[in-house]
């Protein structure tokens, strides 16, 4: 496998990872980045430095990411990545201006028709609807992204999707720009949402998890997960479209 696969170029002829590229992005404005490319181990790193987390399960494989390197396996039963929220990344937070991303893959098509709830990544508060998720609902071939708020409601797209090679999830929300935008590849799915309101508290408890609902494994994302990585500040659709980008 050729180290290049592992390499961006950029405009200016500079080479650089992904991580590198996600870090450039963000610079700043830096929440979480697990890049759940660690090679062995149960410490989920925290490539932004503002608290690591463990994983439950999660298998390190060799060569599945989207630039050929390592991604983490979920089982689908009860494997989770845990990015124990109790750190810098909860208060760096902001429910009034941010950015998620992630990237996915399904164990094979099945999964799409498996008629069961599986998460690649959930972020919450102790209120029941604070929250952002990314989910694969238990309707055939649904993908869910998600922005809610207890005081204005959901904010949220659903889409049909059928692919079992790697896809990107972004969402975006602004307070100053009002409104909450999803992304899938890099492309708008769906209408701006007017933007929820803020939050009533920073993410706490145990549903901020990684590829399943709650810190138990319930719901687990069956298939490769890998990039997770949020920001404080709402992105423009190109730079969600280079997040987008390998």
């Amino acid at each position: 496998m050729s180290a290049v696969k592992h390499l961006l170029w950029r405009s200016n002829g500079a080479v650089e990872t992904y991580s590198q590229k996600v870090a450039r992005l963000m610079a700043g404005n830096e929440v979480f980045h697990y890049p759940l490319d660690e090679p062995s181990g149960t410490i989920m790193t925290n490539a932004f430095g503002t608290g690591d987390g463990t994983y439950s399960g999660a298998a390190a494989q060799a060569g599945t990411s989207p630039t050929g390197g390592f991604s983490r396996w979920f089982d689908g039963i009860n494997d989770f990545g845990d990015p124990v929220v109790a750190g810098a990344w909860a208060t760096a937070f902001s429910a009034a201006e941010g950015t998620l991303s992630a990237w996915g893959k399904v164990h094979d098509t099945g999964v799409w028709t498996d008629g069961t709830l599986r998460h690649l990544l959930r972020v919450q508060n102790g209120a029941a609807i604070d929250l952002l998720s990314f989910q694969k609902r238990n309707t055939n071939n649904d993908l869910r992204t998600q922005y809610s708020s207890l005081s204005l409601g959901n904010a949220e797209t659903i889409s049909t999707v059928s692919t079992t090679g790697w896809f990107h999830l972004a969402t975006v929300w602004t307070d100053s720009g009002n409104y909450v935008r999803h992304l899938i590849d890099g492309v708008q799915v769906g209408s701006d949402i007017d933007r929820a309101a803020a939050w009533g508290a920073a993410p706490n408890g145990t549903k901020n998890v990684i590829g399943a609902f709650e810190n138990t494994g319930t719901q687990s994302w069956h298939g490769w997960l890998w990039g997770m990585a949020c920001m404080n500040r709402a992105a423009s659709d190109a730079e969600v479209a280079k997040l987008a980008t390998i």
